[in-house]
């Protein structure tokens, strides 16, 4: 005989286990609606598995680890120092089941709980609260060795150097002409306990001051702030030479002399048709006292002075400003031989010869079938006073003329 009760019994049951499986489970002599998906509020809550509830760490950037959730597309992570969570310090939407903050956490107690969110728009609830405390012991002060404080140096590029802190992966150095460091002359990271600047430090009064940082990136607090002040000797004028002040000189390429300055490691020489160098016609910086152009100086009167560079970024004083005045004689018109004005030939490279100019170092001849020279049929700088086409030229008339070039540009 079939037991009512014991049948009565399980089907009251149905719901109890219908509701922990997400669906309607019922008597089946009865008709019901097609089960419907599990939402994922009624899934398994996150377990919560790193930190540890009650735990205390130094790692100001602490990794958060929960079981993976069965469905999740992704979770919602919050950690606050209120377990309200209503200004979380960190407040993330990561899609697998862990997660490490970017910022680091002051040291303090913390909450921190996990939702799953299934994709489609639907959050479980929140995990269990759990707590944890960050007790990370910031790196020490470095301890400031050079440049001593209140020092004076003529150094431009003074070496600075400080303490090991313990356990320091880098550190943070600056330097500023102020005390607040609002505007650092330098500003830098360097991985040892010494730093020497980039660029040179103007003479003036300096302060600095150095922070630590570990590896678990915990920025200590800075030294004491010491200072120094920069008092190098810039390098003297020169005192120029050649060409002599006031002077005539015939070479559109002279070349430009004055003493050496001691300890200087390069100059700068500034060459100009006025006074105030605003258009300079040769401006270089050489490494010995002297110079030539690589360009020739057109006929007229000029400006020069010079100053020196110690090597440390420290220029001197410009020089007395001197003047010279170029005037090169132009080479002469060579005088055309031969073929002659008004000839006939059949050659089809004819020679062309004319007399030798006195100076010239080589000529350019033009050879073309008109008058303008606008698209010459031989263009050629020969060395010698005498030329004859690689090519032949058409029967026509042609047009030819020379000149010469002194080998100093002219």
């Amino acid at each position: 005989m079939r037991n009512h009760k014991a049948s009565m019994s399980v089907w009251r049951l149905l719901p109890v286990l219908g509701a922990l499986l997400g669906m309607t489970l019922s008597n089946p002599s009865t008709t019901h609606a097609a089960p419907q998906p599990a939402s994922l509020s009624q899934v398994s809550l996150p377990i919560l598995l790193l930190p540890s509830n009650g735990s205390t760490t130094a790692d100001l950037t602490p990794s958060f680890d929960w079981e993976d959730v069965f469905g999740a597309d992704h979770y919602r992570i919050q950690i606050d120092d209120n377990d309200d969570f209503d200004s979380p310090a960190a407040d993330s939407q990561p899609t697998n089941s862990t997660y490490t903050p970017s910022n680091t956490l002051p040291n303090g107690t913390y909450y921190w709980h996990v939702r799953a969110n299934d994709g489609m728009g639907n959050w479980g609830d929140y995990s269990d609260v759990w707590t944890f405390t960050v007790n990370g012991a910031l790196p020490a002060a470095p301890t400031l060795l050079t440049p001593p404080n209140n020092s004076t140096t003529s150094d431009l590029t003074p070496t600075f150097d400080w303490e090991d802190v313990p356990g320091a992966t880098h550190y943070r150095i600056q330097i500023a002409d102020n005390p607040d460091f609002s505007s650092p002359t330098a500003d830098s990271q360097p991985s040892n306990s010494t730093y020497t600047p980039g660029k040179t430090l103007p003479n003036g009064s300096y302060y600095w001051r150095v922070r630590t940082n570990d590896e678990m990136g915990n920025w200590g607090e800075y030294s004491e702030i010491w200072t120094f002040t920069v008092n190098g000797a810039l390098p003297a004028a020169p005192t120029l030479l050649t060409p002599p002040n006031s002077s005539t000189t015939s070479d559109l390429t002279p070349t430009f002399d004055w003493e050496d300055v001691p300890g200087a490691t390069h100059y700068r020489i500034q060459i100009a048709d006025n006074p105030d160098f605003s258009s300079p016609a040769a401006d270089s910086q050489p490494t010995n006292s002297i110079y030539t152009p690589s360009n020739t100086l057109p006929n007229g009167t000029y400006y020069w002075h010079v100053r020196a560079n110690d090597g440390m970024g420290n220029w001197g004083e410009y020089s007395e400003v001197w003047t010279f005045t170029v005037n090169g004689a132009l080479p002469a018109a060579p005088t055309l031989l031969t073929p002659p004005n008004g000839s006939t030939t059949s050659d089809l490279t004819p020679t062309f010869d004319w007399e030798d100019v006195p100076g010239s170092a080589y000529y350019r001849i033009q050879v073309d079938d008109n008058i303008d020279f606008s698209s010459p049929a031989a263009d050629s700088q020969p060395t010698n006073s005498t030329y004859t086409p690689s090519n032949s030229l058409p029967n026509g008339t042609y047009y030819w003329h020379v000149r010469a070039n002194d080998g100093m540009g002219n």
